[in-house]
Formats: C-alpha cells, sequence, structure tokens
C-alpha cells in the first residue's frame, strides 16, 4: 500500500465503537495513533456540507459547539440515544470517555450519519501511522481474512476482530418508511416493496455460507457484478447493482445485530 499526500478520510471514534467511528464506509478499519491524529483536522458531520468549523485534536471547541447543539436538540451523541447534554459532559468531565466506560463504553456502532469526519494531512504509512487493523470476523478464514492478517503481519500492526454485524433475511425491511416522517435516504427507498429482501435473498443464496447477509458475502456480491454482469442484468448494470448492494450493506449496518 502506498503512502499519500493527499487527506485521508476517517473518523474520529469518540464513543469508542469497536467496529469503527463510521460503521456505514466499511467493516473494517484501521486504528491511527497519536501522532497522526495530532496532524489531523476534524469537522462535526461530513465535508460535502462545507462546514466553516475545522477543529484539531488539541483545539476541539469547532467540534464540541456543533455537537452538543445537536445533543441539545435530541439528536444523541454519535448515534447513541437518549444522551443529554448533562449526561454527556459529565462522562467527558469525570473521566468516562477516557476510562471507556459509562456512556464511553465500548459497543457496537450502528449510526449512519452521525460522525466526526478526519482527515489525516501528509503522507500516511501503515508501519508508522497505523496501530491497529480491526477487521470484520465474517472474513475470518476467507482469502480476505488471511489477506489482511499478513498485511497486519507485514506492517507490524495489531490484529483485532471486533464482534460484526449480521442479518437474518426475514429482519431486512420489506417497506420503506412513512415518507411524511423524513425525507427517505436510498437505502430505506430500496426496502420499498420488498426489493432489498430479494436483493439479499439473492446475495445470501450465491455468495454466502451462511443464512444471514455480512459483510463478507455482501463483498462476494460486488465482485461477482463487475465479473459477471451477465448475472446480475434483472438489477440494471453494474454501477447501479454495486450501488443497490453499498445500500444493502447500510440496511445490514442499521439493522444488523453482532455475529452468532
Amino acid at each position: 500500500m502506498r503512502a499519500c499526500e493527499r487527506p485521508k478520510y476517517g473518523g474520529l471514534n469518540l464513543m469508542n465503537y469497536l467496529n469503527g467511528a463510521c460503521p456505514r464506509f466499511g467493516s473494517c478499519h484501521l486504528r491511527l495513533r497519536r501522532a497522526a491524529t495530532e496532524r489531523a483536522t476534524l469537522i462535526f458531520g461530513d465535508s460535502n456540507a462545507k462546514p466553516t468549523d475545522i477543529g484539531l485534536i488539541d483545539a476541539f471547541a469547532p467540534v464540541l459547539a456543533p455537537l452538543l447543539e445537536s445533543i441539545a436538540a435530541g439528536g444523541g451523541a454519535l448515534g447513541r440515544s437518549a444522551v443529554d447534554v448533562r449526561a454527556f459532559v459529565d462522562g467527558v468531565l469525570t473521566g468516562d470517555l477516557s476510562r471507556g466506560r459509562g456512556l464511553f463504553a465500548p459497543a457496537m456502532g450502528q449510526t449512519l450519519n452521525d460522525y466526526i469526519e478526519t482527515q489525516a494531512h501528509g503522507v500516511m504509512g501503515l508501519a508508522a501511522d497505523v496501530e491497529a487493523l480491526v477487521m470484520d470476523p465474517a472474513f475470518a478464514g476467507t482469502p480476505t481474512g488471511d489477506l489482511l492478517l499478513a498485511t497486519a503481519k507485514s506492517y507490524g500492526l495489531e490484529a483485532q476482530w471486533h464482534p460484526g454485524l449480521a442479518l437474518a433475511l426475514s429482519l431486512v425491511p420489506q417497506d420503506a418508511p412513512d415518507p411524511a416522517e423524513a425525507e427517505l435516504m436510498r437505502w430505506q427507498a430500496l426496502c420499498a416493496d420488498g426489493r432489498a429482501r430479494r436483493l439479499a435473498e439473492r446475495v445470501i443464496e450465491h455468495h454466502g455460507t451462511t443464512p444471514h447477509l455480512d459483510a463478507a458475502n455482501i463483498g462476494q456480491a460486488a465482485v461477482s457484478a463487475v465479473r459477471d454482469p451477465d448475472q446480475w442484468q434483472y438489477w440494471g448494470m453494474p454501477r447501479e447493482v454495486l450501488q443497490q448492494l453499498k445500500d444493502i450493506w447500510l440496511i445490514l449496518v442499521a439493522h444488523g445485530e453482532p455475529l452468532p
């Protein structure tokens, strides 16, 4: 893997999620060393919104202020619901954040749109800037899992497995939420008329070894959509299929449970 001088995107794992700060962007992640975060800029939310408030790890006010505003408005704390400003601030001031307990205890993250975007600047290298490679157990015993473990060993990284997420076919939503309540996200719209469940069924039947969705069989389906597009004609052109498989991943993150 080549180092790159362009900003690299990730998320600040303030809430100590075992599967990473932004699970919507992938089931495996790299945990950076402190030195790497010291040369990163931080944004509450997504940079696509072009925010003007940008923070640093040691100048956190531009991130903390909108986070507290979101909590006060009932938005929860970066995916953890039913959290008010007092509980969050008390946890920070009493050391719960640094000790990883209470509100900040390790947990599986299932938030899709609540995160602190991190842009690490300068040359990034696996050996110099990464502390651990954290992997989805769906890849254990697979060629992908073997490659991940070999990469960690090659670069001297700690290799860890988080609990993973799985979703039984019967739990894939068959209807989209009421659009009157809020604007539907694309993955929610895919659920209408059972379309998401039919796609999930195809993924499990053709690319899975277990009767549930997980990161591995969705990934194998994505490979198939590129290599064997004729097998996916019902679902559209390869680009459309990949987009729908990405939405299936978001459904898994939103509704899944730790792997059995």
